[in-house]
């Protein structure tokens, strides 16, 4: 009781023949010094260790190759140590489970709403942008809850929708430019700029677009809408030029 030492999670992952890719975990906290070293001499050494609160690039990749291919009892250990863990990396992981499908998508998808909870706001909307944007189609009870968190997230979160017009994706530079359509506040206009002048065409037509206060939803219909009056104005045009033989 008396510990100051900061909570420490260690991940004892046991990957078993017999057991067909059974995931076995231990939680240990702090005060629990006889019980850890009762778990490590009842524990195979040789075995894979896995400390969560510093989880490595192996260790993330063992953990997603678990839970697309791992039995259910091995997908769901893995998703409680990824939601242990709060990892940002985890996100993306556990809504490709989610995508996969079974009985325990749901579950996948409202683990990886979880870890995103514990991170930066822009980070977190991120994330959900680009699980909805993803090709992979989540389920619909998950999109449902992704879309709603987005909205959650990003409701009034200038700051959060700024830090993200350097994100890597195009599709979600071009989504903060749409965001900023008609905004007002210190560094819109910079972002707007420097997302006008953007080396992706989508982001350029977004910002633009931001610029003359239209939404791209908007043009598209336009577009749309000029497509069906020039195809009506050829067909005119080939009926006059018929009618011209009588």
């Amino acid at each position: 009781m008396g510990s100051k030492r900061p909570l420490v999670v260690t991940a004892i992952l046991a990957v078993s023949v017999l057991a067909a890719g059974a995931l076995v975990w231990r939680v240990l906290t702090p005060g629990a010094e006889d019980a850890a070293e009762a778990v490590t001499e009842a524990v195979d050494t040789s075995e894979p260790h896995m400390d969560l609160e510093r989880l490595t690039e192996r260790d993330l990749a063992f953990l997603g190759t678990t839970l697309a291919t791992g039995s259910p009892e091995a997908r769901r250990s893995a998703a409680k140590a990824l939601v242990i863990a709060s990892r940002i990396e985890g996100a993306p992981l556990l809504f490709e489970a989610a995508r996969a499908g079974g009985e325990d998508a749901f579950t996948f998808c409202l683990a990886a709403l979880e870890v995103l909870r514990l991170q930066r706001a822009d980070q977190s909307l991120r994330e959900l942008l680009l699980a909805l944007r993803d090709g992979g189609e989540l389920p619909e009870d998950c999109r449902v809850e992704v879309a709603d968190r987005f909205g959650l997230v990003g409701r009034g979160q200038l700051a959060a929708v700024l830090a993200l017009a350097d994100a890597p994706e195009a599709e979600v530079r071009a989504w903060v430019a749409e965001t900023l359509a008609g905004r007002a506040g210190l560094g819109v206009e910079q972002a707007l700029v420097d997302l006008a002048a953007d080396p992706e065409v989508l982001v350029r037509r977004a910002a633009w677009l931001a610029w003359a206060g239209r939404s791209p939803a908007e043009v598209h219909l336009e577009a749309l809408g000029s497509a069906a009056a020039a195809e009506q104005d050829a067909r005119n045009r080939e009926i006059l030029e018929g009618l011209e033989w009588l």
